[in-house]
């Protein structure tokens, strides 16, 4: 079938689309440049604000989640505040990093958005899921998972012996393995994104668990909490 699929970004409060890629327009890894009549603009923090006619005047009955979304500007007209995190290139492509509830600041005040390092780290074949973790801390460290069908392809090929999952993660053959990949994506990274310590988890992040949302998002909160002494045996 031939047919082209094009990125937008839009949400329920600006009554659909904000910006798209669109014929002979472009970026991959975008989502497009703003519609007509929308303004976009990055806050300092890094956050994406959109200012258009379609945007939602206030909530119904509930005056205190419509005043942490719109910012007058001054002029009868207001910001919405997305909850995004994103930049704009030279060429007006909006490009989104991750969302600000999920930003890490480091102990030396860098501002690092976790998601663009774990679908990096996702890029390995043997990484099945990634969560970046530091907040307030004085570098980045990781919980991995092992990607089963790649993982187990390797053991079998390099002859190793092992019960289950639960010991093949332990392996230093595999533990290497893992180093010498995390080596390799912080090449990618300012000094400051690069992860210093990870821990390879004996089993994937689960969905019935909680640890997934339905799109297989990671839930930080529930993946923190349920690891909180590996994360913090880092520091």
């Amino acid at each position: 079938m031939d047919i082209s699929i094009y990125e937008g970004y839009g949400m329920t409060e600006t009554t659909g689309v904000i910006s798209c890629n669109r014929p002979g327009f472009v970026k991959i890894g975008s989502v497009g440049q703003a519609l007509p009549d929308t303004e976009i603009r990055i806050a300092e923090d890094g956050e994406i604000f959109v200012r258009a006619p379609q945007n939602i005047k206030k909530y119904y009955k509930n005056e205190k989640a419509t005043n942490e979304l719109l910012e007058a500007d001054g002029n009868g007209s207001y910001w919405l505040h997305t909850g995004d995190v994103g930049y704009i290139d030279e060429d007006g492509y909006l490009f989104i990093t991750d969302r600000k509830k999920d930003l890490i600041i480091t102990a030396g005040g860098k501002n690092v958005a976790p998601q663009n390092i774990e679908n990096l780290l996702k890029t390995s074949p043997y990484v099945s899921q990634a969560m970046v973790y530091g907040d307030a801390k004085p570098y980045l460290t990781a919980l991995i998972t092992m990607d089963e069908d790649e993982i187990t392809k390797f053991a079998r090929d390099r002859k190793l012996l092992y019960k289950d999952q639960a010991d093949l993660s332990k392996k230093e053959e595999v533990l290497e393995l893992y180093r010498q990949e995390v080596h390799f994506k912080n090449e990618k990274l300012a000094s400051y994104e690069t992860i210093k310590k990870f821990f390879v988890l004996e089993e994937d992040f689960d969905q019935d668990k909680d640890e997934l949302t339905p799109t297989m998002k990671v839930r930080r909160k529930v993946v923190t909490e349920r690891y909180k002494d590996i994360l913090e045996n880092f520091y």
